[in-house]
């Protein structure tokens, strides 16, 4: 775990991932990265409009629970996943290893995210929410997480047993 990547999501996408409504990342760019990956929420206030049109798809309970979540994560990191992919979209019927076809994502995933050909997906495995977010001030693209970062994430994964302890391989 000593090589953790950042990923800073607006909300209230970063809480859709955290939650588990959102299962993939999309981009125009590919962006491969193997390995897991922190989930970090913007200091940007989240925009109704964007949100409704995010979120439209959900019932109000989860809505609900999304809004209260991305409102009370700004700042933070909210979640670690892990990322072994990055499949180009194609609305083809014949697909390679690593395209997917449009037509075959969910329709709430393909409301929370751009789907159109020759973007880009990064699957989202293993997503395991935060107990407590941590506060981290976020920026554009991926980057590498500094030591002291991923050592608070290693401690709550570890207090809630969601990774082994001092022997864990990482």
């Amino acid at each position: 775990m000593n090589s953790l990547r950042i990923l800073t999501l607006w909300q209230p996408w970063a809480s859709l991932v955290a939650l588990g409504y959102k299962q993939y990342e999309t981009r125009s760019w590919n962006g491969w990265y193997g390995g897991d990956i922190l989930i970090h929420a913007a200091k940007r206030k989240i925009n109704p409009l964007e949100f409704d049109a995010a979120c439209q798809l959900l019932s109000e309970v989860d809505r609900s629970t999304i809004l209260q979540h991305a409102n009370a994560t700004l700042g933070c990191v909210v979640a670690i996943a892990q990322v072994n992919d990055c499949v180009r979209m194609v609305a083809a019927d014949q697909v390679s290893d690593w395209e997917i076809r449009i037509n075959e994502v969910s329709e709430l995933e393909r409301s929370v995210g751009i789907w159109e050909e020759d973007r880009y997906a990064w699957p989202f495995e293993n997503v395991r929410e935060l107990p407590s977010p941590i506060p981290f001030k976020g920026a554009q693209g991926l980057r590498k997480s500094p030591p002291q970062l991923s050592t608070l994430v290693k401690q709550q994964l570890v207090q809630v047993g969601l990774v082994g302890g001092r022997n864990e391989a990482s």
